[in-house]
């Protein structure tokens, strides 16, 4: 039957429960050692004649920072067995390369491009299944400018069987132009893996994707159907027969603009009950800010607050864009939000000596006494600070909590509330 393609053009396709097309154009491929062998040979061509997509978007598998005092979760959740050596399984984002049209395109033309995925292994029901995928990304370089891009937005399949279910968009030409040979056509969903609504290691999804270009006056060129394969090559491909991860729903979360120093809360609903997870604070530029492991360790309930505070390991951070992720315990990334910080109005600063009869402390100028607090503009710009001498006592050593950091004697950086103690010991 004919349907209408989200980009608005009729492709021919069989229609799940869901509207989602399943193809009935193409046999089911079956994934054996041989088809292992033949990716190898072709994708090493795109090395060798082609060069590699960037691998960019990727990020290591999270374990303890150097440094943070923090461990993994001590239990590994069922299917998150170590596997060819790795201490975490291989994560479900996508990069999937393919041969790149060798052809002039021009006004009125379309671009097809279809991604499907089949269930290779289950120990489970498949129909009713919903599987959960990323922004897809698909680059089709072009000679002498940008590259040709198709997006698919993040969608929610409801699977009928294990057969090839699809998802094709076909995206009308607005301009002439070439396709580069000589660079490989990508498929990509950066980091954020794949769900399904199943628990961890009961799925098995395999991945491929083609191309074809049509033009009104009936011409055809139609691109090869990628290879599923489990194996990853670095700057090539990853793996596209994985497990997916088990779905977790991202039910509310905080603002995309925030404080530093406050809490970015992510309630999460789902597979969730005896979990873990591990939260990342990323700047800009990919730098990690913050780490934290949480843990629902209740086993029956069907939602979960997961928190990370807005913070530096070094206890200050600046004003600016920032990514939080959020991965499940196997190393798969689940979301991936936004946050503008600011600094608050204003920050108070609790002053505190030990023993309390010692003191003062001087802080940007201006005396303080044991228990009082001090009001500040947080600042990347330090504050002086000193401590008074105290008879009978030698000052010892101080601590800090909160939003505090010493970049070097006598000099404090402010981005948010503290504490601040001064210890001295006796003579």
């Amino acid at each position: 039957m004919s349907t209408t393609s989200p980009i608005g053009r009729s492709s021919s396709s069989e229609r799940g429960t869901d509207g989602t097309s399943v193809s009935s154009r193409h046999p089911q491929v079956s994934v054996g050692f041989a088809v292992a062998v033949i990716v190898m040979v072709v994708a090493t061509g795109y090395v060798t004649l082609f060069g590699g997509p960037s691998f960019g978007n990727l990020v290591a598998t999270p374990s303890s920072p150097p440094g943070s005092g923090l461990t993994p979760a001590s239990a590994i959740p069922p299917g998150c067995n170590p596997t060819q050596g790795v201490k975490f399984p291989t994560r479900t984002a996508l990069l999937i390369p393919n041969y790149n049209p060798a052809t002039n395109v021009t006004v009125g033309d379309h671009v097809d491009v279809t991604f499907e995925f089949n269930v290779s292994a289950t120990t489970v029901l498949v129909a009713g299944l919903n599987v959960n995928t990323p922004t897809v990304f698909v680059t089709m370089p072009t000679v002498g400018g940008p590259s040709f891009p198709v997006t698919f937005n993040n969608h929610t399949f409801t699977m009928t069987g294990p057969r090839w279910t699809s998802l094709s968009y076909s995206k009308l030409v607005s301009s002439n132009f070439k396709f580069d040979p000589a660079k490989n056509a990508t498929l990509s969903t950066q980091k954020v893996g794949t769900m399904a609504d199943t628990p961890y290691g009961t799925l098995m999804l395999e991945w491929r994707w083609t191309w074809n270009v049509t033009s009104p006056n009936g011409s055809y060129v139609q691109g090869p159907w990628t290879v599923p394969t489990s194996t990853i090559k670095v700057n090539v491909w990853l793996p596209s027969v994985f497990k997916p991860a088990p779905y977790v729903a991202l039910e509310s979360e905080s603002p995309a603009h925030d404080l530093i120093g406050s809490n970015y809360t992510m309630n999460l609903g789902g597979d969730v009950a005896g979990r873990s997870f591990y939260i990342e604070l990323e700047n800009a530029s990919g730098a990690v800010k913050a780490t934290e492991w949480v843990e629902d360790t209740s086993t029956t309930n069907a939602t979960f607050e997961a928190n990370i505070t807005l913070l530096a390991s070094l206890n200050y951070l600046y004003p600016g864009q920032y990514l939080v992720h959020i991965h499940d315990s196997c190393g798969a990334m689940l979301y991936s939000k936004r946050v503008t910080l600011a600094y608050p109005a204003t920050a108070a600063i609790q002053i505190f000596t030990t023993p309390f009869t010692c003191g003062t402390i001087t802080l940007n100028r201006t005396v303080y006494r044991d228990g009082q607090t001090a009001t500040v503009v947080p600042s990347p710009n330090p504050y002086a600070f000193s401590f008074q001498a105290c008879k009978g006592y030698v000052f010892s050593n101080y601590s800090r909590e909160g939003a505090i950091h010493i970049p070097s004697k006598g000099l404090m950086v402010v981005s948010a509330n503290g504490t601040f103690i001064a210890n001295y010991r006796p003579n």
